[in-house]
C-alpha cells in the first residue's frame, strides 16, 4: 500500500523530490526479486520482437512481423523460485491463486481509481469487475472480465501447437473497454504467466503488449520516463504476487 501512498502524493502536491526519492527506492528494492526488458518495434523493418511469442489474442495484422503497426513489449518475470516452495497443485491453479493477487493488488493503485471514474454511471455489472471479493473468486476463465477494461481472451499454455499445461500456463487479458466509457483508449494485452524453467524451478510473468497506427499517439512504453514507472508497477505487482503466494519465504537466487 506504501506504493500507493506515495506516488498518488505526486498528484495532491507532496514535493517532487520526496516522490522521486521514494521511487528510486522502490525500484531498488523491487529490481533484487525481478527481472525485467522492454522492446520496441517502431518499423515493418524492425524485428526486435520476431523470436518472441505473441499472445493469443493480438490481432492478426498486428503480430505480423510486416505489419506498419508499432509495438511495444514488456516482460516482468520473478527470480527462479523451487518448485518445493508450492504445495502439489496444478500450474493452471498456482496461475489462478498468483492472477488473483496481483489483481487485487493492482485494484489498490492510483490507475485504478481513476479507472474507476471514467466508466460509465451506474453501471453495476461494470463496477462489479472492480470488487476484491469478486476478483479474490474469480477463475479468470475466457470471458471474465476484471477492473472494467480488462477481458480475458484466451487461458491455456500460449502455444496452439504444443498445449503442455506441465510447463507453462498463462491467461491473456485484453484491453477493451465497456460502452460508456469515457477514457482515453490504448489497444493492448497483458499476460499474466507461470512458466516452469526445468524440473525444480519456475518463474511468474507479466507482460504488457501496446500497439497503435504510426499516426496514432505514442504509447508509454515508447518513452524513456513511460517504460521506467510502467515497468516499476509491473515489477511492484509481480513481487506482490509472488509473497502472496508464499509469505515469509526465503528467496533463493538461481
Amino acid at each position: 500500500m506504501a506504493f500507493i501512498t506515495k506516488v498518488a502524493a505526486l498528484a495532491i502536491g507532496i514535493p517532487t523530490t520526496l516522490t522521486a526519492i521514494y521511487l528510486l527506492s522502490l525500484h531498488r528494492d523491487v529490481s533484487q526479486h525481478v527481472i525485467a526488458e522492454t522492446k520496441l518495434r517502431q518499423s515493418r523493418a524492425g524485428k526486435t520482437l520476431s523470436s518472441i511469442r505473441k499472445p493469443n489474442c493480438m490481432p492478426t495484422d498486428v503480430a505480423d512481423d510486416n505489419s506498419e503497426w508499432i509495438v511495444a513489449y514488456e516482460r516482468v518475470t520473478s527470480r527462479p523460485i523451487p518448485v518445493s516452495h508450492l504445495q502439489p497443485a496444478p500450474l493452471s491453479t498456482v496461475l489462478t491463486k498468483y492472477i488473483r493477487a496481483t489483481m487485487t493488488a493492482f485494484g489498490n493503485t492510483p490507475q485504478v481509481f481513476l479507472l474507476k471514474r471514467m466508466m460509465p454511471k451506474k453501471d453495476l455489472v461494470t463496477a462489479e469487475t472492480f470488487s476484491r471479493e469478486r476478483i479474490q473468486s474469480l477463475d479468470f476463465e475466457v470471458g471474465d472480465r476484471v477492473h472494467g477494461v480488462w477481458r480475458v481472451a484466451y487461458r491455456g499454455s500460449g502455444n496452439r501447437e504444443d498445449e503442455n499445461a506441465e510447463e507453462r500456463q498463462r491467461v491473456e487479458l485484453l484491453m477493451e473497454a465497456p460502452g460508456g466509457y469515457r477514457g482515453p483508449v490504448v489497444e493492448g494485452v497483458v499476460v499474466v504467466g507461470v512458466e516452469r524453467m526445468d524440473e525444480s524451478r519456475i518463474v511468474f510473468v507479466n507482460e504488457t503488449w501496446m500497439w497503435r497506427r504510426p499516426e496514432g499517439k505514442s504509447l508509454m512504453l515508447e518513452s524513456a520516463a513511460g517504460r521506467w514507472l510502467h515497468t516499476l508497477l509491473s515489477s511492484w505487482l509481480v513481487k506482490r504476487g509472488v509473497d502472496a503466494l508464499f509469505p515469509g519465504r526465503k528467496e533463493k537466487e538461481a
